[in-house]
């Protein structure tokens, strides 16, 4: 006779086989319960978990930093008057104005030298934008890190370790019982039992030749990992995984404006990258977006080859924007140099 195995009766048990049926898995808690325990409607935690990051104080940093540096969103491809940047191309055009082709009172070396000093000054502002973007960014990392998924090879509580080794041995082979016992975790919420049964889903069906590597045993199998990791996801679990995809989106979208400003065009090209969205991830979430919908965009990102994609043109901006050429201007290091 068969025997079965769960969490509170380890030795095993002669089973009846009228029990091997699909067990009914335990209810979703309401919307009106905690959110930041296992369970909870998905929806609502994915909405907690991605305000948790961008309600962040460093996430605000960054929003107020780019604001100072470029300003805001536009679709008139201006950039904002009140921008660092902006002060920084009018400072540059005055000089430019009292050269040979302007007042007459400069001479071309006299121009090189006034557009030198401006950049000088200008371009350490610069710097300290980015710099304190970068910090904040590491700040945000360390309050939401990126927790591991459940059957990642953590291990069990040394007091479990018998005990789910001997789970782990019943439900290798047998999805029925792998079943009884997801069921089992997710009424109890025993994460490291979810822990050990996702481990062994994982091993099922990660080669070709795993035991549940084909249909239908891959797609049952799938389908109780898919309800495990959801019914132990929490908004901090949710908040982790957003922090990650946005920060490298973040980072990117650094590097690609730092390699801006040290273009010869960079006063042409900014307005019209701005207008076009490349640098919205350094910029507050659109306001009439649900933040369950920006987690979503952030997951599809996170799942998309890198190789192929470079997270959605992002990097292909960074990539793009070392080709720099010669700085004529905004060359962030010049402000470090003694003039």
């Amino acid at each position: 006779m068969p025997t079965r195995v769960d969490p509170s009766n380890t030795p095993g048990a002669p089973a009846s086989p009228f029990t091997r049926l699909k067990p009914k898995l335990p209810a979703r808690r309401g919307a009106g319960q905690l959110l930041n325990v296992p369970g909870g409607d998905p929806r609502a935690k994915r909405r907690t978990g991605q305000q948790l990051v961008d309600a962040h104080v460093g996430s605000q940093e960054i929003h107020r930093r780019t604001a100072a540096l470029i300003g805001g969103a536009s679709a008139r491809g201006q950039l904002d008057s009140r921008s660092h940047v902006a002060a920084w191309l009018a400072e540059r055009r005055n000089v430019l104005r009292e050269g040979p082709r302007g007042s007459g009172l400069r001479t071309d070396i006299g121009v090189t030298q006034g557009l030198r000093e401006v950049d000088v000054k200008y371009a350490k502002g610069a710097q300290d934008h980015l710099d304190a973007m970068r910090d904040a960014l590491e700040a945000r990392v360390t309050d939401f890190p990126l927790l591991p998924p459940l059957g990642s090879g953590s291990l069990p509580p040394e007091d479990r370790s018998k005990q789910l080794g001997l789970v782990r041995e019943h439900v290798k082979d047998d999805l029925d019982q792998l079943a009884e016992n997801a069921a089992f975790a997710m009424r109890t919420n025993d994460r490291p039992l979810a822990d050990e049964l996702v481990s062994v889903i994982r091993s099922n069906t990660g080669v070709e030749h795993a035991p549940w590597y084909r249909n239908p045993a891959a797609a049952r199998a799938l389908a109780i990992r898919a309800d495990l990791e959801e019914w132990f996801a929490t908004p901090r679990t949710v908040a982790g995984e957003a922090n990650a995809t946005l920060s490298e989106l973040q980072e990117a979208n650094l590097t690609a404006l730092q390699n801006e400003l040290n273009r010869p065009d960079a006063g042409e090209r900014l307005p019209i990258l701005i207008a076009n969205g490349v640098f919205r991830w350094l910029m507050p979430p659109d306001s009439n977006q649900d933040a369950a919908d920006r987690f979503a965009e952030l997951a599809a990102l996170a799942a998309t080859p890198t190789d192929v994609m470079q997270l959605a043109g992002d990097r292909l901006v960074a990539l793009d924007a070392e080709a720099a050429g010669p700085v004529q201007w905004g060359g962030l290091d010049r402000g470090s140099l003694s003039t």
